[in-house]
């Protein structure tokens, strides 16, 4: 799955089974590292018009860690809070529409409720 993206573009086709996954406690049975998952943000969430989506994996890999409740990772927790709430969603690339079919901000209010 996360070979096929070459692009960094097919961001929701990525981070929606992680997403689902992760909240059904699935994950380790996912088949997708957590090393797959952050080698494919450095190559192609580490930009401008991917500020927004480099900051949800972020947060997704505190809720793997199954810490994002604890007051260690509360800082980093919210320091992507706040990437997600200055940096508006963008249009990607040549695409007309944006990346984010949920905003992330609204997906993680979500996760946090289950």
């Amino acid at each position: 799955m996360l070979t096929k993206d070459k692009e960094g573009m097919n961001i929701p086709l990525v981070l929606l089974p992680v997403v689902y996954a992760l909240v059904n406690g699935t994950f380790e049975d996912f088949g997708v590292s957590p090393d797959a998952l952050e080698k494919y943000r450095r190559r192609y969430l580490d930009t401008d018009l991917n500020k927004r989506s480099a900051a949800f994996v972020n947060l997704l890999f505190a809720y793997a860690k199954k810490d994002y409740r604890s007051a260690s990772a509360e800082k980093k927790i919210k320091k992507e809070l706040e990437v997600l709430a200055s940096v508006q969603p963008q249009v990607a690339g040549s695409q007309t529409f944006a990346v984010e079919i949920i905003p992330y901000e609204d997906l993680w209010a979500m996760m946090m409720e289950k």
